[in-house]
């Protein structure tokens, strides 16, 4: 009996780390006087992003240029393969912005899993640049 109720807390304890984990949203001061990114990359995950801030949701807006960009925000992608019987593959996004005076300021990465008709790398995109608006407080300020 012992033993049983021992495993099963372990088992709770684990499904709680991974299904209820929530990262931390906090907000990154640096990132209140950024209004334009530069997107570095050459993925679906960069275009994702490229495409969430051309759409204009976010109080952070998409620079053509580098030049004319507050800062940079260069983003990578790699995957990870199972090799188990359903042969799933996981996207791995990562994304830093660096300001013009060349300050990191932000880095996070996100995974996601590929099924069908989705991209895990642009769902990971997504939930990213999500997360970068959270840390921009574009929900407290107004896009410029």
């Amino acid at each position: 009996m012992k033993r049983g109720v021992v495993s099963l807390f372990v088992v709770a304890v684990c499904v709680g780390q991974v299904f209820g984990g929530k990262k931390e949203r906090r907000v990154v001061p640096e990132l209140g006087n950024v209004n334009t990114l530069f997107v570095i990359g050459n993925s679906q995950a960069a275009d994702k992003a490229r495409e969430m801030l051309k759409e204009g949701k976010l109080c952070l807006a998409l620079a053509l240029k580098k030049e004319e960009a507050d800062a940079v925000l260069d983003v990578t992608d790699s995957a990870t393969g199972d090799g188990g019987v359903l042969r799933t593959r996981t996207s791995i996004v990562s994304a830093t912005v660096t300001l013009r005076s060349g300050e990191l300021v932000w880095s996070d990465s996100q995974r996601f899993s590929d099924a069908p008709f989705t991209s895990g790398s642009k769902t990971a995109a997504k939930l990213l640049i999500t997360d970068l608006g959270h840390a921009a407080d574009c929900k407290n300020r107004k896009r410029k």
